[in-house]
């Protein structure tokens, strides 16, 4: 009797500990646009290896500003780090609140706690 009632508790045991309750790692690959510092337009394309690393455009009044990105994705959070050859540098902590939203603030130069949300840009679109 003792033999029934103990296999279906380590089941049971057994099956709780394969599941995680940590988030699943969102995907960062893609073309991320952002328009939220006033007259400002924020462009850049990230990829993944170990690191997060990209290249982008900070275009104000025409007028656009290439930079490179290097950065670190944890589960949903992100950081990121904009190198700008000529101005300074920016760095960004944000999060995913979906597949396709990262929501976060910039801080550097004249940018403290600035909010801003990047989406997910499909190059393609018609």
């Amino acid at each position: 009797m003792r033999t029934r009632t103990l296999i279906p508790v380590l089941l049971l045991i057994a099956t709780a500990c394969d599941t995680s309750s940590e988030p699943g790692r969102r995907e960062i690959l893609g073309s991320w646009v952002t328009d939220d510092l006033p007259g400002t337009v924020i462009r850049m394309t990230l990829g993944e290896t170990i690191a997060v690393s990209g290249a982008g455009a900070w275009i104000e009044e025409e007028q656009a500003t290439a930079f490179l990105i290097t950065g670190a994705l944890a589960g949903d959070e992100i950081a990121l780090y904009f190198d700008f050859p000529d101005i300074e540098d920016v760095a960004f902590q944000g999060y995913f609140t979906n597949d396709d939203v990262i929501t976060g603030a910039f801080n550097g130069g004249a940018l403290r706690n600035a909010p801003v949300t990047f989406e997910r840009e499909d190059l393609f679109a018609d």
